[in-house]
């Protein structure tokens, strides 16, 4: 009777670890370095909605403003992966990926259709031709661009199939639309039919 106790007690130890385990995995906000932007964004405007004096946003801005800082905090603080990034369109795509364990920049690389980037690395952003608009952000006709992505975001791209649109299922508020004049990222002025002719190379699951 004893040793059945015995045996009893060490499974409940051992499924307590097992059920437990999501809770203590790390959130991304402990390492990325959007967190303590974020925070910071937020603790700036949050201090402009406190000053009565203030005529730079309208109450609505100010909402709007709080809405999605709030909302990127609580991603951050929620999400235990990088950025992954996932491809619906029926094409090529090109990605920006970096490997969170290594001190280097983001590499254009490209993600074949069907297919889900490994969440051990992070993707930052989606690379877009010159040719290809995407719906509900504005960029320039004919020029290319580049759309980065919050940490700990979890992207699907697909495509209208009657217009060819781009469509990106995140909010607003976890997107940036960065030109070609942006130094952050590599965004060569290239149109999809060179996107399609690459060879899938990104890191996937």
């Amino acid at each position: 009777m004893k040793k059945l106790q015995i045996w009893l007690v060490s499974l409940l130890c051992v499924a307590n670890i097992f059920i437990a385990s999501p809770a203590l995995a790390d959130r991304i906000a402990k390492k990325s370095p959007d967190y303590p932007v974020v925070v910071e964004n937020l603790n700036t405007i949050l201090a402009v909605q406190a000053d009565p004096q203030q005529k730079e946003y309208t109450p609505e801005e100010l909402k709007q403003v709080i809405s999605d800082l709030q909302f990127q905090k609580y991603v951050l603080e929620t999400s235990e992966d990088w950025g992954i990034c996932r491809n619906e369109t029926g094409k090529n795509i090109g990605i920006y990926v970096r490997n969170p364990k290594k001190a280097t920049p983001s590499t254009l690389l490209y993600l074949g259709t069907g297919e889900e980037t490994d969440d051990n690395w992070d993707c930052e952003g989606v690379y877009i031709p010159n040719d290809v608009n995407v719906a509900s952000l504005e960029i320039p006709t004919g020029q290319p661009a580049a759309v980065r992505i919050l940490d700990g975001t979890n992207l699907t791209i697909s495509s209208n199939p009657d217009t060819g649109e781009l469509i990106l299922d995140a909010p607003p508020a976890l997107i940036e639309v960065l030109d070609a004049t942006d130094t952050t990222l590599s965004i060569p002025n290239i149109a999809q039919t060179e996107v399609d002719a690459q060879v899938a190379n990104a890191p996937i699951d």
